[in-house]
């Protein structure tokens, strides 16, 4: 059974980098690009490559860019680990204020940036002050939590490149939403790992919280392109 298990994390962590491999693929090859492209005419109510590429690559590089937290605390590490992530929401968000045209989309990208630049000094504060004494978890447990971790967040960045590789016309709008939706279940995701592993309770509010914040803007993505956005 324990050879079983540890068949499955390894492969789970190989996976996880195979995909970490075909963001960074996807980065150089458009950032190579885009000088060669920088004289592209924009119109913002319409669809153009190197804006969506722009939007999709703000998301996840701050989480690229960083070192994946593995600290041998599951608590430390979601909070470590989720500042990177909700930098590029609001990195993300930033953009589509400059380059979007729909007004409710602009509010969503407004609520993003206020709530997730809190967050973000609040996690700050915590991995500086906080106890974290009560998650330590056996070493087999920690290394499925983390193989499970990294599956989740390589499905997530997967997710949204593919969305700029449609061979749809979508506006920046359009790209924001539905790219922001996988990113925002990225952090479902992660926070209800979290919630099967860690006993602290400040934690456990901080889940709760996101699941239920970002679970309602996934309704009003989901609502925007069943309405044609």
């Amino acid at each position: 059974m324990k050879k079983i298990i540890l068949a499955i994390t390894c492969a789970s962590i190989i996976s996880s980098v195979n995909s970490f491999g075909v963001a960074n693929a996807h980065y150089h090859d458009y950032h190579g690009h885009h000088d060669m492209n920088i004289n592209t005419q924009t119109n913002r109510l319409n669809f153009d490559p190197l804006i969506n590429n722009e939007i999709v690559d703000s998301m996840h590089m701050p989480m690229m860019n960083e070192e994946f937290v593995q600290s041998g605390n599951v608590d430390k590490d979601f909070i470590a680990n989720m500042i990177p992530h909700h930098q590029g929401a609001i990195d993300s968000a930033k953009l589509i204020l400059e380059y979007g045209s729909n007004e409710e989309v602009k509010a969503i990208a407004r609520n993003i940036i206020k709530t997730q630049t809190k967050e973000i000094e609040d996690f700050n504060e915590l991995l500086a002050n906080g106890d974290f004494s009560n998650s330590n978890l056996s070493e087999k447990a920690y290394a499925e939590f983390v193989a499970k971790e990294k599956e989740n967040m390589a499905e997530m960045m997967n997710k949204m490149i593919a969305v700029t590789r449609t061979r749809d016309k979508k506006t920046a709008d359009y790209t924001f939403v539905l790219a922001m939706k996988y990113h925002h279940e990225g952090a479902l995701e992660a926070s209800k790992q979290i919630l099967a592993y860690t006993k602290n309770p400040q934690i456990r509010k901080i889940a709760k919280n996101i699941i239920k914040d970002q679970a309602k803007e996934i309704k009003q993505f989901d609502k925007l392109i069943e309405q044609g956005l």
